[in-house]
């Protein structure tokens, strides 16, 4: 059993998880190169100044998450789960874009993207709170959802939860120059004069 305490704990080697990882509110700072491997893995303030790569291990993030370095999501999931009663920041203070392969939130806790976001594969909800999760933070940050000959990434079924912000809409086309057919669901007052300034229809 590993239990930090109130102490930080910084990872510069591959950590894994094959004794018991006790969650407290402290900082694990993965510095340097390192790898998460083996088991589900719990953590409560997350930095990266690094290299952090996810191989065959999905982790769960219930405080803050940091970004300076560069983080490969090895197609796995990132769960933001907080539940302290304060709202969770993805990618705070000074930290970069984070591109994310399965993205999903659960706990009481409001999330927050305060740094541009990257989303590969699916954005869900873990369970049935009912928190709100804000894409573009202070709104100059962008939530984009890729688009490539591989796959789409998506939304999925938000249940009782409140997806607020501006989301960025990628459409991989493949073939040659043609007519297409676009669409998306419209509300408000918005209307297609809204997608004049963004390409040519």
């Amino acid at each position: 059993t590993l239990t930090p305490g109130s102490n930080n704990l910084t990872i510069v080697v591959k950590f894994i998880n094959s004794l018991t990882y006790t969650l407290v509110t402290n900082t694990t700072t993965f510095y340097v190169t390192t790898t998460l491997s083996s088991g589900a893995t719990s953590f409560y303030h997350v930095s990266v100044s690094g290299t952090l790569t996810l191989s065959g291990v999905d982790i769960n993030v219930a405080g803050i998450w940091t970004k300076a370095g560069t983080f490969t999501h090895g197609n796995r999931k990132v769960t933001f789960n907080g539940s302290t009663g304060s709202t969770q920041t993805i990618g705070a203070g000074a930290s970069t874009k984070t591109t994310f392969y399965d993205l999903a939130v659960s706990g009481t806790d409001n999330k927050t993207a305060d740094a541009d976001i990257d989303l590969t594969n699916i954005f869900s909800v873990a369970d049935a709170s009912t928190a709100t999760f804000d894409a573009d933070g202070s709104g100059s940050d962008v939530f984009t959802l890729l688009s490539t000959s591989a796959r789409t990434a998506q939304i999925g079924d938000l249940g009782s939860y409140t997806f607020s912000g501006s989301v960025t809409l990628q459409r991989n086309i493949t073939g040659k120059s043609d007519y297409r057919m676009i669409s998306c669901p419209i509300t408000g007052s918005k209307t297609l004069n809204d997608w004049f300034d963004d390409f040519t229809m």
